[in-house]
């Protein structure tokens, strides 16, 4: 019984004494995967609004989140069919805009952005098909990417607070948001 009463101590004990550890961990994981919410609600929302063809976002673990179509002839086609005419290299930007805007919208809610190679290796791809494809072209396009993310705040931040409450959305479901994506 003593043994009982002397393990339990202990263990209330350890709980006293880390709990602040215990708590910092937990807030630390609940930050990143918010942070993860709003560059998945970032690019889907800017990708929208260009006319890019995104699926729906996710925050899962083993998911790849957004997904943009990275066909440029697919995109393209989706287009004329829309009856919008567009120089090709805009297939490309309008890739890239959407890739960049996931890490603005982490910056512009307040988070660190986290590295995603995955991202930057497509960007470096598209980029080599544009014909201004140098460091000033890409810098450009960045802060066009910021601009849009301002200029788009508050539905970005309604498709990440339900991506967070949610952990998945399918592409109708992001689509069918109160106003978020009237033009």
């Amino acid at each position: 019984m003593r043994a009982v009463l002397a393990l339990l101590a202990f263990i209330l004990m350890f709980f006293a004494l880390n709990v602040d550890r215990l708590v910092t961990i937990a807030w630390w994981k609940r930050r990143r995967i918010e942070a993860i919410a709003y560059r998945q609600a970032g690019s889907a929302v800017i990708g929208r609004r260009l006319g890019m063809m995104c699926s729906g976002a996710s925050i899962e673990p083993d998911s790849r989140g957004h997904c943009i179509v990275t066909d440029p002839n697919l995109i393209q086609y989706q287009w004329v069919l829309r009856g919008k005419f567009r120089d090709p290299s805009s297939v490309f930007n309008g890739s890239i805009l959407t890739y960049m805007a996931g890490p603005e919208a982490e910056r512009e809610f307040g988070f660190t952005p986290g590295e995603d190679v995955k991202d930057r290796e497509e960007i470096a791809s598209m980029l080599q098909w544009l014909p201004k494809s140098d460091v000033g072209h890409e810098q450009q396009l960045r802060k066009k990417a910021c601009g849009l993310v301002r200029r788009h705040k508050a539905k970005i931040d309604l498709v990440a607070k339900e991506l967070s409450k949610r952990r998945k959305l399918l592409a109708d479901e992001i689509d069918a948001l109160p106003a978020s994506f009237q033009h």
